[in-house]
C-alpha cells in the first residue's frame, strides 16, 4: 500500500511541477487540462472527493475525523511539494486541501503578464 501512495504521489507532484514550470501553457484551456490530469492523478489514489468537496470534511470527534485529516494532510503535502518555494509560502497556513487546490486553480487561470509583454 506505501507503494501505490508513493507513486500516486509522485504522479500527482508530476502534473503540478509541469503546470508551474511551464507558465505558456497555462492559459483557460491548458488549466483545464492540467487540473483534470491531477484529479485524474489523485483519484487513483481515492482521493478526488477531496479537491471535488464530495468527501466532507467530518465534525471534529467524529469516528472518521482522524482518518480525514490524515488524507487531507497527504494532499496537502503532495500539493505543496509540487510548487515552487515562493509559491508554496503563501498557501504554508492553509490546512485545507480543497483551500488550496482552488487556489491554485486561481493562479493558474490567470495570463502571464510578463511573458504577454514580452509577445507583444
Amino acid at each position: 500500500m506505501s507503494r501505490l501512495l508513493a507513486k500516486c504521489s509522485e504522479v500527482a507532484a508530476g502534473f503540478l511541477a509541469i503546470a508551474f514550470a511551464d507558465r505558456s501553457s497555462t492559459n483557460r484551456k491548458g488549466a483545464s487540462q492540467i487540473s483534470l490530469s491531477f484529479l485524474l492523478a489523485v483519484s487513483i489514489c481515492n482521493k478526488e472527493g477531496f479537491l471535488t468537496r464530495s468527501i466532507a470534511k467530518p465534525p471534529n470527534g467524529h469516528f472518521l475525523a482522524v482518518a480525514w485529516k490524515r488524507c487531507n494532510d497527504l494532499l496537502v503535502s503532495w500539493l505543496l511539494k509540487s510548487i515552487s518555494l515562493p509559491i508554496a509560502s503563501t498557501f504554508f497556513y492553509m490546512s485545507d486541501a480543497v483551500e488550496i487546490w482552488e487556489k491554485l486553480a486561481q493562479r493558474l487561470a490567470q495570463p502571464d503578464d510578463m511573458r504577454i509583454c514580452f509577445l507583444q
